[in-house]
């Protein structure tokens, strides 16, 4: 199955998933965002509310493994993704993290960037939730994050 989804004036054309890694299919009702270069998708074990990762396409375990412009997408998409927690929260802080390694904590082998907007301090008092959550509340968040990133394009 193909889907075709508008992205400001481009086309973009995908498969009916986008392989996280070597081996985690993350299903376009997760995604709520795409370019050429990333996808920015809702996580199946937030922190916090609104925690999203943002990755490339290309599968590479450590940011060492990235061209130039794949690194620039991400930090770009990323600064796209923050910007529109930070309206959907209305906070300011946003807490990045890229874990480049088993080593330094990653558990999937695709660099990616965790976006976790910083509530009232959550973050401080946030426990990794030992359930994952279900398709239906990952598609309903990401639905919600697509329509703040449309209000936030017809600015």
């Amino acid at each position: 199955m193909l889907t075709t989804i508008r992205m400001d004036s481009n086309r973009i054309t995908i498969q009916d998933h986008f392989m996280f890694g070597p081996k985690i299919k993350i299903l376009p009702e997760q995604i709520f965002y795409q370019n050429e270069h990333t996808v920015a998708f809702v996580n199946l074990r937030p922190v916090v509310p609104g925690h999203v990762l943002v990755c490339p396409r290309k599968v590479a375990p450590l940011i060492k493994d990235l061209e130039q412009i794949e690194l620039f997408e991400v930090m770009k998409t990323t600064q796209l993704v923050s910007t529109m927690l930070s309206v959907f929260y209305n906070t300011e802080n946003i807490h990045y993290t890229i874990q480049d390694g088993p080593n330094a904590g990653q558990t999937v082998s695709q660099v990616h960037m965790h976006i976790l907007p910083g509530i009232d301090q959550e973050i401080l008092k946030a426990e990794i939730y030992n359930k994952a959550r279900t398709l239906e509340d990952m598609q309903q968040e990401a639905v919600q994050y697509k329509e703040q990133l449309q209000l936030l394009s017809d600015i």
